[in-house]
């Protein structure tokens, strides 16, 4: 169930959600670097142009989400959902309840959504770092 990705759970305003080959490789950086709480996944989206808010949103399919990072992209609107993890009998070694989703308000632009997803995993690494050096030198 961990990686399932939901195609038929919707976002009240939104277009359905999309799942790009790059929100595996988001999930795996989002656990490697422990941004697995909303204060962390707060600091890492502050750090992008365009981020407008964070909240807990509830898809049409009655899953209450962990988080959801709202950004501004140009013309589009993108909120990218993280579950929970809690699928302690997962088979697949990884824990999330399901897979991230994309979803969008406006023109879909997959170039955008993909670089806002390296610019996440690239945050998450620089906040990872600043965290291990302030840590190692207290």
């Amino acid at each position: 169930m961990s990686k399932q990705k939901v195609k038929d759970a919707l976002l009240k305003g939104f277009n359905p959600p999309m799942f790009p080959v790059t929100l595996d490789a988001l999930r795996m950086v989002q656990e490697a670097t422990c941004t697995t709480t909303g204060h962390a996944l707060e600091l890492v989206a502050k750090r992008i142009g365009g981020f407008i808010r964070r909240d807990r949103p509830k898809t049409s399919d009655g899953y209450d989400w962990f988080w959801a990072l709202h950004f501004r992209c140009g013309r589009v609107h993108i909120a990218i959902l993280f579950p929970w993890w809690q699928d302690f009998l997962s088979t697949d070694g990884d824990m999330s309840d399901r897979s991230i989703a994309i979803y969008t308000k406006g023109e879909e632009d997959e170039t955008e959504i993909d670089q806002l997803i390296v610019q996440l995993q690239e945050q998450m690494h620089a906040v990872h770092e600043e965290r291990v050096v302030t840590v190692g030198t207290e």
